[in-house]
């Protein structure tokens, strides 16, 4: 099984994300799903949204600005993910008044794009350019699961390694502790499926994260 992968850093990067491919196995054709929900609000069921250490309220303003940027009649978006950037003396303080990173993905492996963002005093933000990118996209491998809730473990990059289970990859919601070693390192625990498109990850050490089904191919992360 070939492995690629490019350098990442887990927090203050995912702006190079719309740049790195990074997967186990060959890159293969994609296959059309339901673009019933399109991405263009947080409240889109068909929206997975990360908050890596922003609040709820300022992770839905910077998705819902980034979504002003991009032209109207673009593809649906099937995941994104807004990031604060870490600081020097942990715990850090959430939200984006150090910088951050705003990434978004289009449905079916259709691309990725990502933009620097910071925080005024006044609560606006600005983006900085953003990148694009089209890397290779690819197809899930697992089998479909047998039972509700199996042993699982996150690959060495933590959320950023591919999460490839039930015969899907899945994309981390909500609110998402980038202290938590867990996040970003290698985690053993369990995964627990709790709807058709919803699920939750819980490791040994009680680090927990809801994960929503991505339907069909998608560009995976850079991660070494």
């Amino acid at each position: 099984m070939a492995h690629r992968s490019v350098r990442w850093q887990p927090r203050g990067l995912l702006l190079a994300v719309a740049l790195a491919i990074s997967a186990c196995g060959e890159p293969v054709s994609t296959q059309a799903v339901d673009d019933s929900g399109l991405g263009r609000t947080p409240d889109d069921p068909g929206l997975a949204l990360a908050c890596w250490d922003v609040d709820e309220d300022q992770c839905r303003q910077a998705f819902t600005e980034v979504i002003r940027i991009l032209p109207a009649d673009g593809p649906p978006i099937v995941a994104a993910s807004v990031v604060a950037f870490g600081c020097d003396n942990l715990p850090c303080a959430k939200g984006l008044g150090r910088g951050g990173s705003v990434s978004v993905e289009y449905a079916n492996g259709g691309g990725l794009h990502a933009w620097s963002v910071s925080a005024a005093e006044d609560g606006s933000l600005t983006f900085g350019d953003h990148s694009t990118g089209l890397p290779e996209a690819f197809l899930p491998e697992s089998p479909r699961l047998g039972r509700r809730v199996i042993d699982f473990s996150f690959g060495h990059c933590g959320l950023s390694s591919p999460i490839d289970v039930d015969g899907s990859f899945w994309d981390p919601i909500g609110p998402v502790d980038s202290d938590a070693p867990d996040a970003i390192n290698s985690s053993i625990g369990t995964f627990s499926l709790v709807g058709p498109s919803d699920a939750v990850f819980t490791s040994k050490t009680g680090f927990t994260v809801h994960l929503r089904r991505h339907q069909g191919a998608r560009n995976l992360q850079g991660c070494a």
